[in-house]
């Protein structure tokens, strides 16, 4: 469970004087090598590269032994789940249709945690969510699913033509060093993991060039991070005409990954960027390989695509994701309604020339809490996008929604904005984005506001809403 110490131990990184904190990195770093890396996540990644060869049929009566096994256990080990009807369990099993089992959504997991505790497993890790109403999701992992989880992230390193364990630039959120410090270093290294972890409030012009070089010593395979952290770094190394030699790929998650800013990634480095999905929550996950499509990864679960309605949707259109976890023993996951959002391929069978044969969807589509919603009911995807990235003199944007007919933009002004001239324009891109006119608030800005991890939301709804209407 969320120990209190932890606030103080962060509390007292931050006093910690410069040499201090590079070994207190250093032992953390070692703590989760040893966590992370072991006999779990050897066999985990063996079985995923050659479980990506499957055919549907072998990797259909993989998953129907998996979901077995640990439906059992949830079963046996767990006081939710102790009640499960068992010809349901049954049926699930025997045909990986699991409409017979009750939905769980997310409220219920988070404010009925004990229920969820396998007994006989042992917690390693607590994993605590940003939320999105300041109150934390606190999430429990026992050895074996943290390694597994591990192994699936390591594996798309593999995918990018790198080593799994290869060295990786980290954009970290907290306070490595002081957000006020003015000379190197900006970086803390974590040498058991390989990572060197950069500190994302100092991205900056006056600190790009000594990043860099730093960098460029430390040869990293891989960049990964929130996509817009890795963005502001792709965008000083540009301005200084500077790329990465050894670099093989930027891998982002846990924020929409708009086309702009893939675009403006891969541009600077000259390397692919590969997105990934999953949740703190430990929900399947699902990977882009190098040909830019998204694979599900049916070896870390099950997964439902559900319209607002709670019907399966179909081909082509926009569903909510709802998955059966096989990686999260110690609080098993059984029919999790995520409160995320994917785009169904139209072919998800269709041959993929990375060789991957797992279906594929057509792209991750956010979350609920980073869509706004439209007057008429409407769910609508990429606002920010859709709206103010066209405005060249605006330099950052975050939307606001606080009621369904009324906005508040925070912009980061250029230096030929003009607001009376943009109003009119903005407000036709809000207009034709939400098929009615809209009250918009303007908010101009030297920076924009990052949660307590350092996550950057484009679009914050400051409202809660029940029941969702038809997808954009």
């Amino acid at each position: 469970m969320f120990n209190p110490r932890d606030m103080d131990l962060v509390k007292l990184y931050g006093r910690l004087p410069l040499a201090f904190k590079r070994a207190a990195t250093a032992a953390r770093g070692a703590h989760f090598a040893r966590l992370r890396y072991g006999s779990e996540y050897r066999r985990t990644l063996v079985m995923l590269r050659e479980s990506e060869g499957w055919a549907p049929d072998t990797m259909a009566a993989w998953q129907r032994a998996r979901l077995g096994a640990v439906l059992a256990e949830a079963v046996r080990t767990t006081d939710r789940y102790a009640g499960l009807d068992p010809e349901a369990v049954a049926h699930a099993v025997r045909t990986l249709d699991l409409s017979g089992l009750p939905l769980l959504d997310k409220a219920t997991y988070k404010l009925e945690q004990p229920s969820f505790v396998n007994r006989e497993r042992r917690s390693v890790f607590v994993s605590k969510t940003s939320g999105t109403t300041g109150s934390p999701m606190v999430v429990l992992y026992d050895r074996a699913s943290v390694q597994q989880r591990v192994a699936f992230v390591d594996r798309q390193r593999e995918w990018a033509g790198g080593d799994a364990r290869g060295r990786s630039v980290r954009l970290s959120g907290h306070h490595l060093v002081d957000p006020t410090r003015q000379r190197p270093p900006f970086w803390m290294v974590n040498p058991a993991e390989r990572q060197l972890l950069l500190s994302t409030y100092h991205l900056g012009p006056v600190h790009l060039p000594a990043i860099m070089d730093r960098l460029e010593r430390y040869a990293p395979q891989f960049v990964d991070g929130y996509p817009s952290s890795v963005r502001m770094l792709a965008r000083g190394a540009a301005a200084l005409g500077r790329r990465l030699p050894s670099l093989r790929a930027v891998i982002t998650t846990a924020e929409a990954l708009d086309p702009d800013a893939r675009a403006e990634i891969s541009d600077a480095f000259g390397v692919p960027v590969l997105d990934y999905y999953s949740a703190s929550e430990g929900v399947p996950l699902i990977q882009e390989c190098v040909e830019g499509r998204y694979h599900l990864r049916p070896e870390s679960g099950v997964f439902e695509f559900h319209r607002s309605d709670g019907t399966p949707a179909g081909p082509g259109e926009r569903a909510e994701l709802v998955t059966t976890s096989f990686t999260q023993m110690m609080m098993p996951q059984v029919r999790y309604r995520s409160g995320d959002y994917v785009v169904l391929d139209d072919d998800p069978l269709a041959p993929c020339a990375c060789g991957c044969r797992h279906p594929t969807v057509a792209g991750v589509d956010g979350r609920r809490e980073d869509l706004a919603l439209a007057p008429d009911g409407r769910w609508i995807g990429l606002l920010n996008h859709r709206t103010l990235k066209t405005f060249e003199s605006i330099l950052g944007s975050q939307v606001v929604q606080t009621a369904p007919d009324a906005f508040t933009l925070r912009l980061v002004p250029g230096p030929a904005f003009d607001l009376d001239a943009l109003r009119p324009q903005i407000a036709a891109k809000f207009t034709a984005a939400l098929g009615q006119p809209v009250t918009l608030d303007y908010d101009l800005v030297e920076a924009l506001p990052r949660g307590a991890n350092g996550k950057f939301r484009s679009v914050i709804r400051a409202f809660e809403v029940e029941a969702p209407g038809a997808d954009v």
